[in-house]
């Protein structure tokens, strides 16, 4: 059901007005792996900005409190955003999403991309992980006709392993 936009002619037809929902992570204080900096500080400015482009945002953050619980940026609460919220949200064709990310980032030895959660471990495996190929699938399945997925990973984890996001031939935007 579309908002209608509170200025219609009176007596024309109202116009719908899209939605812009927005999901911003940011992880600065891993338990296990080397502080991001500035990440929280970077998803804070992205959160406002879209908020002032009238985009519904769910901010997950290690900021501190009084953060709920749910919105702590773990693997289990990240998952959980995603795969329920998202697609209640009944997004449609004239509809926008964008997932952005700050933190750590990493390919593993199966090659496929991940970004990392607060509490994944020192030497990360991919069940730690949130895969970024199961990312672009969930936000695929939303509905909206725009997706915008944004990662701000640092390049090195640990022993130089790095992040190199190629995900070419998807039907989603990248930034």
């Amino acid at each position: 059901r579309p908002r209608l936009w509170p200025y219609s002619r009176p007596g024309g037809p109202a116009i719908p007005i899209a939605e812009r929902c927005a999901v911003v992570v940011g992880c600065e204080g891993y338990a296990a792996l080397p502080a991001v900096a500035r990440a929280v500080a970077d998803a804070d400015k992205v959160a406002a900005a879209l908020e002032r482009a009238n985009y519904a945002v769910t901010a997950m953050t290690d900021a501190g409190q009084p953060e709920p619980e749910l919105l702590r940026p773990t693997r289990d609460n990240l998952r959980r955003q995603l795969s329920a919220a998202l697609p209640s949200r009944a997004l449609g064709p004239d509809d926008t999403l964008l997932f952005y990310f700050a933190g750590h980032g990493l390919r593993l030895g199966d090659g496929f991309d991940y970004l990392a959660p607060l509490d994944a471990p020192e030497t990360p495996a991919a069940a730690d992980l949130v895969s970024v190929a199961w990312l672009i699938d969930r936000l695929a399945q939303t509905g909206a006709g725009g997706v915008v997925l944004a990662t701000d990973v640092c390049r090195q984890v640990g022993r130089g392993q790095c992040v190199d996001i190629t995900l070419l031939g998807r039907s989603i935007g990248f930034v």
